[in-house]
Order: structure tokens, then C-alpha cells, then sequence
């Protein structure tokens, strides 16, 4: 009989014992590796659990028995009991390796890995990612496991791309992700769970290329698994088209007024390089006659980011009543982002009746008018300001302040 004490215990066997507390729980070890003449094969062709019966007591033990050369044609060459313990060859072998419950050398249980392409095509702007998925033969992995990955290609890790990796919290039992700049993978799945989903995320960085490759393969790692497949599968990376948007800053253009409507178009994506983008100009009022005349092409410098279309109305003797300016994004080497237009109400100056107090001209005098005021008056240029709403000789001041306030408390 051989007997260890408490907690944890490492039983060194030999053919013959009868191991009389052996206890998973408690961390102990069964360490077979002096009876493996070799250990290059896989565990199971090394030990055959065998559930035996105790025909005295009615209790289940175990027999470990072992083919001490790994052909996995007969477990004769030692057996060794393992009392009010029940173990399977499918469910506990790799378990018990896995947990450092059973010493065996360099033999392990098999376990195959595999890198399978989801999504092979990544661009930059607007981002989209790439995907793999590593998958595994069985859902019994060893503790603290890493996936060694080959990285090889124009995409360098860091630079172009980086990887976002699903680790399963034990605390809060989901999955949470992490950022990665190695080619070394963590696995720490959900229990019994054998895939993951790994994203290839681009790094934008503004400058025009040609198309950017990643060859992924596994990495071999005997001691942990085989590779299922080895041959690389390409990744590609394109810079994608650059965005543009449109949004309406200035609202309102009041004949003869300056500075008028505005609207602003910003650019994102390839800024070494210059871009052009294309315009359609619409609306009741016409554009070169009614508004000075927006052309239909706006061009970004390399580097710039943003434009400002100004949208300053002639003033003429006729009464048109309001009437509105639109610029439209049209179609080019570039995708919108957003509404793909906007646009400016253009108001005769004549009919023009403004409140005092109203110094957004929203027809309405409310604590946007006190705070565009206190801007003014600390030498800031809001947006929307009509100084004809000042009740002191169209000059806009903390007296229009205080107005305001007043208006708002009645």
C-alpha cells in the first residue's frame, strides 16, 4: 500500500502499488515517467484507465495500467490502483495532464490546433478589422497556455496592425477583450469552449500605401500541441477611401450681411496627399446670384482636415421671403460619412424683424442668447450673432447680458 500525507502528495508508482488516497483536489501527483522507456508518442497510448470494482466494500477504484513503449496495443507492462478514485481514458486524461495531476515525461495528451482565415481583408478608413480563429481538437488545454504565431509579410505588428484577443474572465464569467502588439496569443477560454476569434485591427496612419499583407501561420509547440495545418494565409490592409462630411455651422445668411451661413466639410484618411471633392450646389436661391457663387469642387491640401464653405447673400430691392442654399457631397474617389448634404436659410435683410435679446436670431429669447452675449463681450466670435438685437445701438454688451436675464426671469 502506499499512503501520502495530507495535502499534497507526490506518489512516485511503481507496477503493482495500491495508492490508497490519491486526491485530485487536494494537488497531488501520480508520477509515472520512469515507467515510459520513451515519451515522444502521445499520452493515451501510454495509460488506459480501467474502472474496478471492489467486490468486499462495493467501492469503484481505478487501475492505471501502462504500455511502458506507447504502441497503445497493450497496458500490461504495469498497473497500478488508485483507490475511491474514477477515472476515463476520454475524459481525465487530458484533464489530468493538464492540471500537473500526472507526470509523464515529455508525452502529452493529443491535442491539435488549428488557424483558419474568417475574414482575410482590413482597411484602414473607414476601420475595419480582419479575423482568424484558432481552434482546438479538444476543450481540456493546459493551464496558462500561449499560441506562438509567424507574422511575416509587408505589415509589420505595431506599426500597421495589432491584434484583439478574447481572455475569459473568471469573475465576471464573460469574455473581455485585450490589445496586443505580440505575436505571442493567451488562451484562457470559457470552460469547454475550443475556439477563439482573434481581430486583426489596422492602425491608421494617414499616409497614402500600397496594399499592406500579413502572412499568419502557428508556430510549432511539441510540448503543448500539433499543428493541424502549418501553411501561412494571407491577411491584406488597404489604406480604404477617405471620408467626408458635411454639417451646417451658421445657419442663417442675412442679405448683405457678412459674415453669413457656413458650412464646414472635413476630411478623413490619406492627408499626405492632396484630395479633391466634388459639390452640387442647390436650393430656391441661386447660387452666383443670389449668394456669392460656391464653386463645384473644394480641394484639401495635404495635411488639412477641414474647409469652410462661407455662404454670403447679395442684398437686392426684391422681397423673396426666405429661401435656402443646399451643398451636396457628390460622387468621387472618396465615401461620405453622415448626412451628405447642408444647408443655409438665406433671409431678405428687409423682413428681418428681430426682438431684442434674440442674438441667435432663433425667434425666441432664452439663456443661449445671455451666453452667446457674455462671449462677445469677452472678445470671442460666436457663430450666430446679430448685433441688431442689442438694445443699444445695434453694439452688443453686458447691458444686452443683463436685458436677456431680465427677459428669461419675467
Amino acid at each position: 500500500f502506499v499512503q501520502g500525507c495530507s495535502g499534497r502528495d507526490i506518489f512516485v508508482v511503481t507496477d503493482g502499488d495500491d495508492v490508497i488516497d490519491f486526491n485530485v483536489s487536494d494537488g497531488d501527483i501520480v508520477d509515472i515517467s520512469h515507467l515510459m522507456s520513451q515519451t515522444e508518442k502521445i499520452l493515451n497510448n501510454y495509460i488506459h484507465f480501467e474502472l474496478v470494482n471492489d467486490p468486499e466494500t462495493g467501492e469503484v477504484h481505478t487501475m492505471l495500467n501502462i504500455d511502458s513503449d506507447g504502441t497503445g496495443d497493450q497496458f500490461t507492462d504495469a498497473a497500478i490502483l488508485l483507490r475511491n478514485v474514477t477515472l476515463r481514458d476520454r475524459i481525465d486524461i487530458a484533464g489530468l495532464w493538464a492540471s500537473g495531476n500526472i507526470h509523464a515525461g515529455a508525452s502529452r495528451p493529443e491535442l491539435n490546433v488549428t488557424l483558419t482565415i474568417v475574414d482575410n481583408q482590413a482597411t484602414e478608413i473607414p476601420e475595419k478589422n480582419a479575423s482568424f480563429e484558432i481552434s482546438f481538437s479538444n476543450a481540456t488545454l493546459p493551464k496558462d497556455l500561449t499560441i506562438p504565431l509567424s507574422l511575416n509579410g509587408s505589415a509589420k505588428i505595431a506599426q500597421d496592425f495589432k491584434l484583439q484577443i478574447p481572455v475569459w474572465d473568471e469573475s465576471s464569467n464573460t469574455y473581455k477583450t485585450i490589445l496586443s502588439t505580440s505575436n505571442n496569443i493567451p488562451v484562457k477560454l470559457k470552460p469547454g469552449d475550443e475556439k477563439f476569434l482573434v481581430q486583426v485591427i489596422p492602425i491608421a496612419d494617414h499616409i497614402a500605401e500600397q496594399l499592406e499583407t500579413i502572412s499568419v501561420a502557428l508556430l510549432e509547440k511539441k510540448d503543448h500541441y500539433q499543428l493541424k495545418r502549418s501553411a501561412e494565409s494571407t491577411i491584406e490592409i488597404s489604406d480604404g477611401m477617405d471620408e467626408i462630411s458635411i454639417q451646417t455651422v451658421q445657419p442663417i445668411a442675412i442679405e448683405g450681411k457678412t459674415p453669413g451661413g457656413s458650412i464646414l466639410i472635413s476630411r478623413n484618411g490619406s492627408l499626405d496627399i492632396s484630395k479633391d471633392v466634388n459639390l452640387l450646389v442647390k436650393g430656391t436661391a441661386e447660387n452666383g446670384r443670389d449668394v456669392y457663387y460656391i464653386p463645384s469642387e473644394i480641394s484639401f491640401d495635404p495635411g488639412a482636415t477641414e474647409a469652410v464653405i462661407n455662404v454670403v447673400s447679395y442684398r437686392d430691392k426684391d422681397i423673396e421671403g426666405e429661401e435656402f442654399l443646399e451643398v451636396i457631397i457628390s460622387s468621387g474617389d472618396y465615401k461620405v460619412r453622415g448626412p451628405s448634404s447642408a444647408r443655409v436659410s438665406v433671409r431678405d435683410n428687409s423682413e428681418l424683424n428681430t426682438n431684442s435679446g434674440d442674438i441667435d436670431l432663433s425667434n425666441k429669447v432664452d439663456l443661449i442668447d445671455a451666453i452667446v452675449a457674455l462671449q462677445v463681450c469677452a472678445g470671442k466670435e460666436p457663430a450666430s450673432v446679430y448685433a441688431e438685437a442689442s438694445i443699444i445701438n445695434g453694439k452688443i454688451g453686458i447691458q444686452d447680458v443683463v436685458f436677456i436675464l431680465k427677459q428669461i426671469a419675467k
